[in-house]
């Protein structure tokens, strides 16, 4: 039997941009590394950050699916190996050496404190868009850059998707016959509108 990879799936995964189908889920393989991060572990991390409530989080929104395609484009001041550098260092923190299989309650006291002390820290001066623009490799990045990276990925990509901006959010195109300029803070719902002009 050849061990040689057929044509067709040489194809196959050069078109798929490294994106490896394995048992009906689908792994990504990080430049440089070899176990690739785990749909589960990506959802994980999106379902902590915003989970669902009586409209759909993160995951509901399509965000982990997003968030490997997002980086390997330089996209949020990642790239490809911001997600395994990431759980890396949430292993390394974790008991038993294994964040993804640790307890919920494990989770959450190491994202907690994690997030506690990389949002107390001034933020770096790095480029919204891309890393690679900076400069700055993936090898640069400690734990508290990796996750400021990574937290502010899943929630941009969840209020610029259409549940987020629709259903969390209201979105309001023209201010119409609702026209009032002198509205209360926290009067009226947060507009999706209003989230896009502060952060872009």
């Amino acid at each position: 039997m050849s061990s040689a990879i057929p044509r067709r799936d040489l194809l196959r995964f050069s078109a798929l941009g490294g994106v490896l189908l394995a048992g009906g889920g689908v792994a990504y393989r990080l430049v440089g590394r070899r176990d690739p991060v785990s749909p589960a572990f990506i959802a994980r991390l999106c379902d902590m950050v915003l989970p669902a409530t009586d409209t759909p989080g993160a995951v509901g929104a399509g965000v982990p699916a997003f968030l490997p395609i997002a980086f390997q484009h330089g996209l949020f001041g990642g790239n490809a190996d911001t997600l395994g550098l990431l759980r890396d260092a949430l292993d390394q923190w974790s008991a038993g050496g294994d964040f993804s299989h640790a307890g919920p309650a494990e989770q959450l006291q190491i994202l907690s404190t994690l997030d506690r002390e990389t949002f107390s820290r001034p933020r770096a001066q790095r480029s919204q868009t891309s890393a690679a623009a900076d400069g700055a490799g993936a090898g640069a990045m400690d734990g508290f850059v990796l996750w400021r990276v990574v937290k502010d990925a899943i929630v941009s990509s969840y209020y610029t998707s259409q549940i987020g901006g629709e259903r969390e959010l209201g979105f309001q195109l023209i201010a119409g016959p609702d026209y009032r300029a002198d509205v209360a803070v926290g009067e009226v719902r947060y507009l999706s509108n209003y989230w896009v002009e502060n952060v872009f």
